[in-house]
């Protein structure tokens, strides 16, 4: 029973990056297309967003299945606990892993921003509708991903689902502020557009520290603990 139960929680975890990394390969395809017609800086930054977001995701569909591998190989006790211990390996590291390659991606495109003014008439509209859609399905795929991480009875998949939510969740805030500098930007305030996409850089880099900082204090505390005894042996020599 908990074999099917953690079976179930793989294939709708699997499922809802697939989903994932489907969205993100339709919205940077369009996002780019659409920016680069309008001029707009944070609409592409967004749309470069959306192509390591594609990576990314990439990252959490082979650690959720590598984390739910061990539900499908051998028998014996020594066989099992060893893929246990990979599971547990793939739930620690795919969160920082995830975390390095948004931070990286949120300072190249903080450092792409260029104050190019927005086209006037229909490629500005078209640029704006695309972004307002962007940020909304981005914000219900977070929806999503949380519920399901909330609801996953696997350790290892709720915590390949939570790096998946906050990813997506920098996903919808960026595409939000390249909706708003699109808009502003169409108004006349055209630096506004280049500082959104700073700002969409700057998003996902912190989304990025966010995982990256737990499981590196992590360490830190066990090395602390570890070497903390063999330093008070020594003063006391």
């Amino acid at each position: 029973m908990a074999d099917q139960t953690s079976h179930a929680s793989q294939e709708g975890a699997t499922r809802i990056i697939i989903a994932s990394a489907a969205l993100n390969a339709v919205l940077a395809t369009v996002q780019a297309a659409a920016g680069y017609s309008a001029h707009s800086s944070g609409l592409m930054a967004d749309a470069l967003h959306a192509i390591t977001d594609i990576g990314v995701d990439l990252i959490l569909l082979a650690a959720c299945w590598f984390a739910g591998l061990g539900n499908r190989v051998g028998t014996g006790a020594g066989r099992s606990a060893r893929w246990r211990r990979y599971a547990g390996f793939v739930q620690n590291a795919a969160p920082p892993v995830v975390g390095v390659v948004l931070v990286i991606a949120g300072i190249e495109i903080a450092l792409y921003a260029q104050d190019r003014p927005p086209l006037a008439g229909s490629a500005t509209t078209v640029a704006l509708s695309i972004a307002a859609f962007s940020a909304v399905s981005r914000g219900l795929l977070y929806r999503a991903l949380s519920l399901k991480a909330r609801r996953s009875h696997s350790p290892a998949h709720s915590s390949v689902l939570s790096a998946a939510a906050w990813h997506v969740g920098a996903d919808a805030l960026s595409s939000l502020v390249a909706t708003v500098g699109i808009a502003t930007a169409s108004l006349g305030y055209t630096g506004l557009d280049a500082i959104a996409a700073a700002l969409i850089g700057l998003v996902i880099a912190y989304s990025g520290v966010r995982l990256v900082v737990p499981p590196v204090a992590g360490v830190l505390r066990r090395l602390s603990k570890a070497i903390a005894p063999g330093v008070a042996a020594k003063k006391s020599g």
